[in-house]
């Protein structure tokens, strides 16, 4: 909000200038008539200090204006009506990041909204082309008359001759001439209305686009929304506007598109059918189908609305009845754009998913049909990535292609290369250096190079087209990641191979493959993990690209290694998760010593998070078996760092507890006491000092003084259990 300060401007002047005068006097009216106070004062209540994005509106301003603003609307005058919409327009624009503080929100103010309505109503009455209109009827009655009573008395003035004149009469030519201009300009000669003819339609239709946009901005307005998504009216201009969009004004529909999208998750379709006074007859179906009607359209801007539309109206659970038996139709044609690999197809698609599939951290879905369940969705999906990774290498690694030499001397080769060889063969009869030879062999070479570039529904294979299809894969990896964090969903994906195969060889080729794509497929098996069995990729289902469960462990190894943070800490979260199942311990169990040297090292990293990470990871390794714990135990700097982190502390005291928790299992074995026993020390300092601790601290010590190893004993010799 813009503050004007007007004693600032006299002041900065240097002199000692009254008051400027006060808004609503005119200027000179106070007691100071020195020429400074003028000047500062007037430059203070100049229209470009006033006017702007942002609009000060004041409170008699407001009351004196609102009801003159709807009268101007509901008068029909061409100057009332554009002073209107101006006016809103102006009072209803606010920046993005703008604070407005409307004394009296716009939307209640009384029959604003509907004096808005109406004027959108009165073109939509006359907006159908005019060949499809009704004709007029022909008027027989009264013809002869100069005054006929059905409103064509300037018609009959010019057609009728008077009394007593020839058809060649001056006199009746003068007339008639002065008749047809009365005929023609009586209406256009009246500045104040709108004509009939192609001007006025086109001014009407102006008009509606402004009202339209005022409303839309109204929308943008929190005060607003609980008023308009409960005007029926409103809603059924705006639903109609929508579902006749092959027809009407582009502008229109997309304010009308971004209104509803605006009062969505506030919206009731049972309105349609309540008991509210309808001006425009639509049903909840009816809505519902214009809404998908729109989302099925050719224009990407509509398809990423009406999708946010829909994720919006579906929160509602009284909108369920009538949007999920459209749900399935819908569903298909995703699958269908996306199996297309037509570029627009594809990537409405993929904007749909990202909308329907993202969701805040604690926000509840209830998605009727789980979208990882649809069926070839999934599949569609990972075919967008192969078909990236199939053109991912660089060109110096890529296989050169192989020369043609069959059919070269033919016009059309079987191989693909019937324009190379258009261009490379000359016309029969003519000679190397012929006129012809060489226009024909030109424009060969120009639809050559151009034939597969000026199809623009298709990916290019030079590097624009790389680039998009890159593209089209990170988002298709960042749908599956959505997916993965929606529980209905884990199963489907644990146990689709296919998912696994893919997002595994993302990883292991970390060290070329896109940095988003990697992060997608990461934290995408990250979230399956605890349902993965890694004897999938040696199972008897379908595989896409070879990987066997060494290979897949290798790759989250590597990834583990890399010099990404975050990489580090998914992929330790990883491990920790997937030794959860007793059936993965085999393929995991000989890269154990890899795997501790380097869940110790980031114990030593500054970072909350890869320490928390690293201590999960060791928390489920040292319950595997005896094997383990010794191995952790052996490790120099393990138990060091183990206890660092106790002692700084960790800022989560969970972290904290299993630390604790794994320097107890590692004293369970009577091979590390030795290396414990270095600790004891730090190990009775923190049985003292911290509380929260003392009894791991207490059985440690415990174990490393006592003949006994089993833990019932050391407990019974505690507490005297």
């Amino acid at each position: 909000m813009q503050k004007r300060e007007f004693a600032k401007s006299g002041g900065q002047s240097g002199g000692s200038s009254a008051p400027p005068a006060k808004r609503g006097r005119p200027f000179g009216s106070t007691s100071a008539n020195s020429a400074a106070a003028a000047a500062a004062a007037a430059e203070a209540m100049s229209p470009s200090a006033l006017l702007g994005p942002s609009l000060l509106v004041h409170n008699s301003f407001v009351e004196q204006n609102n009801k003159r603003i709807v009268l101007a609307l509901q008068s029909g005058l061409k100057s009332e009506v554009t002073w209107a919409l101006n006016t809103l327009t102006l009072l209803s624009f606010k920046e993005r990041d703008d604070i407005r503080r409307d004394f009296t929100p716009l939307a209640k103010i009384p029959s604003l909204l509907d004096a808005l309505l109406l004027i959108i109503d009165d073109w939509r009455d006359i907006a159908l082309p005019k060949d499809l209109t009704r004709g007029t009827r022909v008027r027989s009655l009264g013809v002869n008359s100069s005054v006929t009573g059905f409103g064509s008395e300037y018609d009959a003035l010019a057609s009728v001759q008077p009394p007593g004149s020839g058809a060649g009469s001056a006199a009746g030519e003068v007339l008639g001439k002065k008749s047809k201009h009365l005929s023609s300009l009586w209406w256009n000669e009246e500045d104040g209305l709108f004509n009939l003819d192609d001007e006025g339609r086109a001014e009407k239709q102006l008009c509606a686009v402004a009202a339209s946009n005022v409303i839309r901005n109204f929308s943008f307005m929190p005060d607003n929304e609980v008023v308009m998504a409960q005007h029926r009216h409103c809603l059924e201009t705006v639903c109609q506007c929508i579902n006749d969009h092959m027809t009407e004004d582009e502008e229109l529909v997309t304010n009308s598109l971004e209104t509803i999208v605006n009062l969505a998750h506030l919206m009731d379709l049972r309105i349609f059918s309540s008991s509210k006074q309808s001006y425009v007859k639509i049903n909840e179906k009816q809505a519902v189908q214009a809404v998908l009607g729109i989302l099925n359209s050719s224009v990407k801007a509509w398809n990423c609305a009406a999708a946010e539309l829909l994720g919006r109206l579906i929160i509602n659970p009284d909108n369920e009845p009538f949007i999920s038996p459209l749900i399935p139709q819908n569903n298909k044609r995703i699958v269908l754009a996306l199996q297309s690999g037509l570029k627009s197809e594809v990537t409405w698609a993929l904007n749909t998913l990202t909308l329907l599939s993202f969701k805040e951290r604690d926000d509840i879905r209830r998605d009727f049909t789980p979208l990882a369940k649809i069926p070839s969705l999934l599949d569609a999906l990972l075919l967008i990535i192969d078909d990236w990774r199939d053109i991912a290498l660089p060109k110096d690694l890529t296989r050169g292609t192989r020369v043609r030499s069959l059919g070269v001397n033919s016009s059309v080769t079987g191989f693909g290369s019937e324009y190379d060889a258009l261009a490379s063969v000359q016309p029969p009869g003519s000679g190397a250096g012929s006129a012809a030879g060489e226009v024909l062999g030109k424009k060969s070479k120009h639809l050559s190079s151009l034939w597969w570039n000026e199809e623009d529904g298709l990916f290019n294979l030079d590097d624009e087209g790389r680039a998009e299809k890159q593209l089209c894969a990170v988002a298709a990896s960042n749908v599956i990641r959505n997916f993965s964090f929606m529980p209905d969903n884990e199963v489907v994906m644990a146990q689709h191979r296919h998912c696994l195969e893919t997002v595994c060889q993302c990883i292991n080729d970390h060290m070329t493959e896109d940095e988003e794509l990697v992060t997608n497929s990461l934290e995408t098996i990250v979230n399956l993990a605890h349902l993965m069995d890694l004897r999938i990729f040696s199972s008897s289902k379908q595989s896409y690209v070879k990987i066997n469960e060494k290979q897949a462990v290798q790759a989250v190894l590597g990834i583990l290694n890399s010099s990404v943070k975050a990489w580090n800490c998914a992929a330790a979260e990883l491990l920790g998760r997937l030794i959860i199942n007793p059936d993965n311990e085999p393929f995991i169990s000989p890269l154990i010593p890899q795997i501790h040297k380097r869940l110790v090292d980031l114990l030593s990293i500054p970072a909350v998070d890869a320490q928390a990470a690293a201590v999960g990871a060791l928390y489920n390794l040292v319950e595997v078996n005896m094997d383990c714990r010794l191995k952790l135990a052996s490790e120099r700097w393990a138990i060091d760092r183990l206890l660092k982190a106790i002692k700084t502390p960790h800022p989560v005291p969970e972290v904290c507890r299993k630390a604790a928790m794994i320097l107890e299992n590692l004293v369970s074995e009577p091979q590390n006491r030795g290396f414990l026993l270095a600790y004891e020390n730090a190990f009775a300092e923190l049985l003292f000092q911290d509380g929260k601790y003392s009894d791991s601290f207490a059985r440690i010590l415990y174990e490393l003084t006592a003949r006994s190893n089993s833990r019932v004993a050391s407990a019974r010799g505690i507490w005297g259990m």
